[in-house]
Order: C-alpha cells, then sequence, then structure tokens
C-alpha cells in the first residue's frame, strides 16, 4: 500500500540531472532574490527655491528652525553663517517670509545690538534692513529693549552699533511708536552725553527725527 502512495511533493524534491551545457530548471521552492536599483536626481536649485512643501530653506537647504540654532553656536563664524542663511531666504523668497517675521526680527535685532562679535553684529544689523515690505511697529519695544542694553555696553564697538540700530529705528518706526522708543532712550542717552569714556562722541552722530506718518 505504501508503494502505491502519490507523494505530492516528489516533483519538488525530486533531482534533476543538468545536461552539460545547460542550465538546471529552477526549483519551484526558490525565491526570486534578484533586484534592480534605481537613482532619483534631485538638482540643488529645486531644492532651495521649491516652495510648495511649505518650508523655506537657505541656498544650502538649511530651515530656519536649523539657521537659528546656529546663531547660538560659540564660533562668530558659525553665527554669521546663520545670519546670512536667513538674510538669504529674506530676499529670495519676497513674501513667503513675511508670515515668520518675528523669527527673523528677533534672530537680526538681538545679532546686531547683543553678540559678543563685532562683524557678527554688522552683520545682524546688514539684515535687519533687509526686513521691508513690513510693519515693525508690533516689535518697537523689543528692539528697543536690546538697544538700551547695546549702549549700557561699556564696549565701544557694541555701543556704536546700538546706535547704529537708533537711527535705523527712527526711520522706520511710526510716529507714536518711535516717542514711546526715545522716553524708554532717553536714561541711556542722559547718560551718553555725560560719559567720560569716549562713547559721547562714538553716538554723537545720532539724529532722531519722528516720522510725520
Amino acid at each position: 500500500l505504501a508503494n502505491n502512495m502519490v507523494n505530492p511533493n516528489a516533483d519538488v524534491f525530486r533531482k534533476v540531472k543538468a545536461k552539460v551545457g545547460k542550465r538546471a530548471p529552477r526549483k519551484q521552492i526558490d525565491t526570486d532574490v534578484s533586484f534592480k536599483a534605481a537613482s532619483l536626481h534631485v538638482a540643488k536649485q529645486a531644492l532651495v527655491s521649491s516652495s510648495t512643501s511649505g518650508t523655506l530653506v537657505s541656498e544650502r537647504g538649511l530651515s530656519i528652525s536649523q539657521l537659528k540654532s546656529q546663531l547660538q553656536h560659540p564660533a562668530a563664524s558659525v553665527r554669521s553663517s546663520g545670519l546670512k542663511g536667513l538674510q538669504h531666504i529674506v530676499n529670495t523668497h519676497r513674501t513667503l517670509w513675511k508670515p515668520h517675521v518675528s523669527e527673523f526680527v528677533a534672530a537680526f535685532g538681538s545679532a546686531a545690538a547683543l553678540d559678543e562679535d563685532a562683524s557678527v553684529r554688522q552683520t545682524g544689523f546688514g539684515a535687519l534692513q533687509q526686513l521691508e515690505g513690513v510693519s515693525l511697529t508690533p516689535f518697537a519695544d523689543y528692539l528697543t529693549a536690546l538697544v538700551v542694553t547695546a549702549l549700557n555696553s561699556l564696549d565701544l564697538k557694541q555701543f556704536h552699533h546700538g546706535a547704529q540700530v537708533v537711527q535705523w529705528l527712527a526711520e522706520v518706526l511710526d510716529r507714536d511708536s518711535l516717542l514711546v522708543a526715545i522716553v524708554k532712550l532717553v536714561p541711556s542717552l542722559t547718560r551718553l552725553l555725560s560719559d567720560q569714556t569716549g562713547r559721547a562722541g562714538a553716538g554723537s552722530g545720532i539724529v532722531i527725527t519722528p516720522t510725520t506718518t
């Protein structure tokens, strides 16, 4: 009886003799492990300029949050690079950056007035001047506080950069906001007039003229 039973797997395990010059047929239980490789090339410009994803990036492909994190780096060159990346976004994405204006004002303003490195402060001030087409009135108190800190600095160069920001605020703020800022700046400006360390000379060129708008 056992000899008459048919093994259903007989064909699977049957040893096939291969003929010379011919390849043995594939077994039914063999797994096909072959694969094909493919590559996708995306142009750098597409990564930088694309806004369909809703993410603004610099020419190096860094997002706003990544660039802001560079501003905390101990190396001045890295902080300066972060500022330039943010400035690139402002200059490249003329309108798309505006919903993030508070982040740019905070980054540029603090760098322009408070950074310990003079070259970084100058880069921050230059970037701050690029914020065109938006009202900076909501940030008047914040920027004024930064300037007060800079004007009270013992670093003559930092004081000078603070004076530059004061002059810029006089040009961009509306009359009411500027008058409020002047009231907050009076104590620092009063100390400036009686300063004998040389800061008075550095700030003698400050001219604050409220606009009529």
